[in-house]
């Protein structure tokens, strides 16, 4: 049995804006130092991350070494990158809501689907 573990990164400016991330290069939020611990038994394992620093940066605040693995990169949303769904569903109203409505088949204007 193989066994996996998955750590979300830490707090970002643009968490705490809820602004969408995806791809951008967003560092950790400097104010924001959980006090996150991994348990015992994830001891020895092999640390893949997401090459964004923000991925990078929370392995390392946990002791950490990671691997960078491209494949592990959040979804690209385009020309949503930066921006809140409050912010799109004012400016796109019905538009975004049929977006919405289309669940994991929709694809913001130049991302990825998150199908």
């Amino acid at each position: 049995m193989t066994l996996i573990a998955l750590v979300r990164h830490m707090p970002t400016a643009w968490n705490a804006a809820a602004r969408m991330q995806g791809g951008s290069d967003q560092p950790l939020d400097p104010g924001a130092a959980p006090a996150w611990r991994l348990p015992p038994e994830f001891a020895g394992f092999r640390v893949l991350s997401s090459p964004l620093r923000r991925a990078v940066e929370t392995a390392e605040r946990l002791g950490l070494a990671p691997r960078s693995d491209a494949r592990l990169g959040e979804m690209a949303w385009g020309a949503w990158e930066g921006r809140t769904l409050a912010e799109l569903r004012v400016e796109l109203g019905p538009e975004m809501a049929d977006m919405e409505a289309r669940g994991l088949d929709f694809r913001p204007p130049g991302g990825e689907s998150p199908r």
